[in-house]
């Protein structure tokens, strides 16, 4: 059930036990904490999902993509010795807040 579905929340797989009579019989009611816990217990980890643009290989980035290119050889291509720095912020995102175990003031 859970492999079928990536996009598969806690609540769904509740709902799923409950309403399974095969599997599962005589059973009127799961938790959640149950269900994360079983999940646990066989090595499935849920994870948050992220929602990905897909104009990523879009015309207008390899536009860009083929400038950047162009004028780091260009760089490269004087006598100046340059040293680049690359910065990688993918993945990073300041928005995220702790939302527990934070020091109250």
């Amino acid at each position: 059930m859970e492999r079928a579905n990536n996009a598969i929340r806690l609540w769904k797989i509740q709902g799923a036990v409950i309403e399974d009579e095969d599997i599962v019989q005589n059973i009127d009611s799961v938790s959640l904490s149950t269900v994360d816990s079983v999940l646990k217990r066989n090595q499935v980890h849920l994870k948050q999902l992220y929602k990905v643009l897909f104009d990523r290989n879009g015309m207008g980035v390899k536009e860009l993509r083929y400038q950047y290119v162009q004028i780091v050889m260009e760089l490269e291509a004087n006598k100046t010795p340059r040293v680049f720095v690359y910065v990688d912020e993918a993945g990073f995102n300041l928005a995220k807040v702790r939302k527990r175990d934070r020091n109250i003031i």
